[in-house]
């Protein structure tokens, strides 16, 4: 996975779901050092995961999950989205967990 193509989702996504954290972001010229840096960290957790056995697959989804925090203002309505992300923060913790030992 490439950096540029993760940003502009990232972006994306913020744009979309986080709007007043984009807007704050933009506002006071943080918004694209944050979005390289988040992006960068998730293909750095993707490259761990990867180290540790976990396939690639697996490791995207895990650092996509991370990457993508949910709604600031979420609908009333409750969506697989939120209780996937919510698994895979889980499954991240374990992960580095073990890592510690």
């Amino acid at each position: 996975m490439q950096l540029h193509p993760l940003i502009q989702k990232l972006r994306d996504h913020y744009l979309e779901f986080r709007r007043k954290d984009y807007r704050r972001m933009k506002a006071d010229g943080s918004l694209e050092r944050f979005l390289e840096t988040r992006a960068q960290s998730a293909l750095d957790q993707m490259e761990t995961l990867m180290a540790q056995g976990i396939y690639l697959d697996q490791a995207q989804e895990i650092a996509l999950a991370d990457l993508f925090p949910p709604e600031q203002t979420p609908s009333r309505e409750p969506t697989g989205s939120a209780e996937t992300y919510r698994l895979h923060r889980a499954v991240n913790r374990i992960l580095c967990s073990q890592n510690d030992d």
